[in-house]
């Protein structure tokens, strides 16, 4: 299980408020004086005509195909959502022919950051905890199981062998557990791993700012949503690479309309 950090804090929260904003219309068209067939005629076109509830279906069907391990829905999945119902914003376009890179992201949804991988190029692994219930192997197609500890030189090693392939890595380097990181809005520290790793086997890296997706009582605050990639970068200073992606993040904490 993951620690009990903000981020998995605000996710319990979306994901109670949403069972519970579903149950309660359910139960409402219930009460309502008219024919079953006409109760559930309306059920089904709230359903399919709010987003809200339409992306809380969409949630409930891609998990349950990506729980028995069909993959093949995330990709329409992270359309619908990215697209259609945040209207996400993003320069990852430019990213389609980028190859041997790794992107370091920041963490600030995990219920809906993981779509970001569609997003990228399609030769690209994602780094990250593999429990089944909430790991990366649950949502991309490449991935790389990163252990709690004691994983560095494997880790190394593994991306010098991919990127020699000409693959793509993406890690989230935010410390979500950090003392910084108060709420999904605030920034937490940045692990160096990813920097050292660069540095050491000359790999250019590309820092990518995923801007937090705001909910009020479980409700999205607004479907207005942007994703920022930066310039690459040759890591010959890990620590002011670190340094410089963190302003990167910072600054792209500020959205330009």
């Amino acid at each position: 299980m993951p620690q009990f950090n903000p981020i998995v804090k605000c996710n319990i929260k979306i994901m109670i408020a949403g069972i519970v904003y579903l149950i309660l219309l359910i139960i409402f068209i219930a009460v309502l004086d008219m024919p079953i067939p006409f109760k559930m005629i309306t059920l089904a076109l709230i359903l399919y005509l709010v987003p809200y509830f339409r992306l809380i279906i969409y949630t409930i069907w891609t998990a349950g195909n990506l729980l028995i391990g069909d993959k093949s829905v995330f990709s329409s999945y992270s359309s619908h959502v990215l697209t259609e119902y945040y209207k996400t914003r993003h320069n990852l376009s430019q990213l389609k022919d980028i190859q041997s890179t790794i992107f370091v992201a920041n963490y600030p949804c995990p219920l809906f950051n993981y779509t970001i991988i569609n997003l990228l190029p399609a030769k690209t692994y994602m780094i990250g905890l593999n429990e089944r219930y909430w790991g990366v192997k649950l949502f991309a197609i490449y991935y790389y199981r990163l252990k709690a500890k004691d994983n560095y030189k494997e880790l190394q090693s593994f991306i010098s062998d991919v990127t020699k392939q000409g693959f793509n890595v993406l890690a989230f380097i935010e410390d979500a557990n950090d003392q910084n990181k108060k709420d999904e809005q605030s920034l937490g520290r940045l692990k160096s791993g990813m920097f050292s790793i660069a540095s050491v086997l000359r790999i250019q890296i590309i820092p990518i700012y995923i801007a937090p997706m705001p909910f009020s009582y479980g409700l999205p605050s607004t479907r207005d949503h942007y994703i920022r990639a930066g310039q690459k970068m040759i890591v010959q200073d890990p620590e002011q690479s670190r340094s410089e992606v963190e302003e990167f993040f910072a600054r792209s904490a500020t959205p330009h309309k």
